[in-house]
């Protein structure tokens, strides 16, 4: 059985989806934490994936930084295409959704795999992050697949 359902109505205001422990996805993936030799203040995640219509894809990150305790870091949305200005500069912090720096339409057949690209700039200066992509639907015959994963960090 594919584990994936749909109990985020407002990932804006739903503070479970920044948790590390208690996220409520039955479907989350979470990268290894990568260390960098010098600080950044960017972060450019891109993968291929097939979506259905019935499912979303959201995405996290959580940044290193080193005047803050591991323990109080916890995960950031990605601004999304409605929180970003023609420079992919964020809008409004508190409007962060997650969603990818355009709108991508569902995918037509289970062979069409689209780009998603999720942009954060002019962040405070990390050493460090982690990534979490949560994946929900309302249907456990259709789920999401995501390939071609590549995680950019710069200055």
């Amino acid at each position: 059985m594919n584990r994936i359902d749909s109990v985020v109505d407002d990932y804006i205001s739903d503070e479970r989806v920044n948790q590390t422990y208690f996220d409520p996805h039955a479907s989350v993936y979470v990268s290894r934490m990568i260390r960098l030799s010098k600080p950044a203040d960017s972060l450019k995640i891109i993968f291929d994936a097939y979506r259905h219509s019935s499912n979303d894809i959201r995405v996290a990150y959580k940044l290193i930084r080193d005047n803050i305790p591991m323990e109080q870091q916890v995960y950031e949305l990605f601004p999304g295409y409605r929180n970003l200005d023609n420079n992919k500069n964020t809008i409004n912090s508190s409007r962060n959704d997650g969603t990818s720096d355009t709108l991508v339409l569902s995918s037509t057949s289970l062979n069409d795999y689209r780009n998603y690209e999720f942009s954060a700039n002019n962040l405070p200066q990390f050493t460090g992050y982690q990534i979490k992509i949560m994946m929900s639907g309302t249907s456990q015959t259709n789920v999401p697949l995501i390939r071609d994963f590549r995680a950019i960090a710069t200055i």
